[in-house]
């Protein structure tokens, strides 16, 4: 064999060789460019509830617990397919929340998706319901407690009225303290008539008074059913009060949930 036939040889080996290697880099950037860049966007979470309330470190667990499984529930998945048009698998997988430490009011809401533009307004989105999911039970609580002492006002407002409609006395506590003092100023008369020996003043005085004490032993019972019934009713008007304050609580909570500075989201970043 000749020495050129060994140059030719090993020329057509070393085209091998290098042939080799290009054609791996050539089907590796094939496969990176046939496959979606993505994109991550996180919605920074300040939890109103936690921040106003104070709550304590294990509290705040169990919310942020709570929030993890609310994030990728089905009636907050259903919805963000709805105003997204991303399915079900596209959201679950690629939504997730963090939190900086066991006791901060601060959750992370992070979404990788394959628009750029989309991924932000997917977090902030997911964010949101979220913290709406996490209200709507309290709502509920709080309008059903104002309807039920609603009605107990009503019912305290029935008995005051049919109170009135028997006795013919609209305030019994009032009549009660006007005839006290009638009673009494009769009797330092009935007292001033019998030592100036005014026979005939006496004897007018003495029946007056009496039937004044009946009528105010008669006062003095309806007074007191009066004042069970009216109890009764100041305790309704304090628990619808007190019931509106919690659904106007909860109402204020939810709006604070839906401003601006609850949360706050990053521009989508490539990550892959």
């Amino acid at each position: 064999m000749e020495i050129k036939d060994y140059v030719i040889a090993i020329r057509r080996r070393f085209m091998l060789v290098v042939a080799l290697p290009l054609l791996a880099i050539v089907a590796t950037a094939g496969l990176l460019l046939l496959q979606s860049a993505r994109f991550q966007a996180t919605a920074v979470v300040v939890v109103p509830a936690l921040s106003a309330k104070g709550y304590s470190t294990s509290a705040v667990t169990q919310y942020f617990s709570t929030y993890k499984d609310v994030l990728t529930s089905k009636p907050i998945i259903d919805q963000l397919s709805k105003q997204t048009g991303l399915t079900s698998a596209q959201l679950v997988p690629n939504l997730s929340a963090t939190t900086v430490s066991a006791s901060s009011n601060i959750v992370n809401v992070t979404f990788i998706g394959a628009n750029k533009a989309q991924a932000p307004k997917v977090a902030a989105l997911a964010a949101h319901l979220s913290l709406d999911a996490l209200v709507a039970p309290q709502l509920s609580l709080a309008q059903a407690a104002l309807v039920t002492a609603q009605g107990e006002q009503s019912a305290a407002s029935d008995a005051l009225a049919q109170f009135t409609k028997q006795t013919g006395l609209l305030s019994p506590d009032v009549d009660y303290r006007l005839k006290v003092a009638e009673l009494s100023q009769l009797t330092v008369q009935l007292e001033q008539a019998r030592i100036a020996a005014d026979a005939a003043r006496v004897n007018a005085l003495g029946p007056l008074i009496t039937q004044r004490q009946q009528a105010l032993t008669t006062l003095s019972a309806q007074l007191l059913a009066y004042q069970q019934i009216n109890d009764g009713y100041k305790a309704a008007v304090a628990s619808v009060t007190h019931a509106q304050q919690q659904v106007d609580g909860v109402k204020a909570l939810i709006t604070s949930n839906g401003s601006p500075s609850a949360v706050t989201v990053s521009a989508g970043e490539k990550v892959s």
